[in-house]
C-alpha cells in the first residue's frame, strides 16, 4: 500500500525545512564576496569566554587592539555560518579562530550588531573544475 499523497507532501516539506535548518541557509543570510568573515571579541573576565564586541574595537588590519581581538571564519562556498550578536559568546564550535587568514585572502567586516547568517557568494573551484557558489 502506497502512502497517501498528503503524507508524501508533508514528508517533502519536513525534509526541506530540515535541510534549511541544518545548512543554515535561510532567506535572511547575508552573502559576501570574501574568503573570510571577521568579528571582534573580548574575553569575559568572569566566564573566560570570548564575547563579540562592536567591530570598531578592532582595527581594520586584523590586529589586536588592547584586550580586543579579531576572530576570523573561513567561508566555504555553499554554506552559511552564524555570526553571533554583539554581547553574545563566540563558542569554539562556531568556526571562528584567532588565526589570521593569508595575506592574499579577502576579509568581510561590519556584520549586523544583532547577529546574522553569512555565506560566500560567487563562484568557487570545485573537484573537476568550477562550480556555482553559495546562493547562486
Amino acid at each position: 500500500m502506497s502512502p497517501r499523497p498528503t503524507t508524501r507532501i508533508m514528508s517533502a516539506a519536513s525534509i526541506g525545512a530540515l535541510v534549511v535548518t541544518l545548512t543554515g541557509c535561510g532567506e535572511d543570510a547575508q552573502e559576501v564576496d570574501a574568503d573570510y568573515a571577521q568579528i571582534c571579541v573580548q574575553q569575559d573576565p568572569e566566564t573566560g569566554e570570548d564575547v563579540r564586541v562592536d567591530d570598531d574595537e578592532c582595527d581594520d588590519d586584523g590586529r589586536p587592539r588592547g584586550s580586543f581581538v579579531p576572530m576570523f571564519l573561513f567561508l566555504n562556498a555553499g554554506r552559511s555560518f552564524a555570526v553571533p550578536p554583539v554581547g553574545s559568546p563566540v563558542p569554539r564550535s562556531s568556526g571562528f579562530t584567532t588565526t589570521r587568514p593569508p595575506a592574499s585572502a579577502t576579509v568581510a567586516r561590519g556584520f549586523a550588531p544583532s547577529g546574522t547568517s553569512v555565506g560566500r557568494s560567487g563562484v568557487s573551484k570545485g573537484f573537476g573544475g568550477s562550480s556555482s557558489g553559495w546562493g547562486s
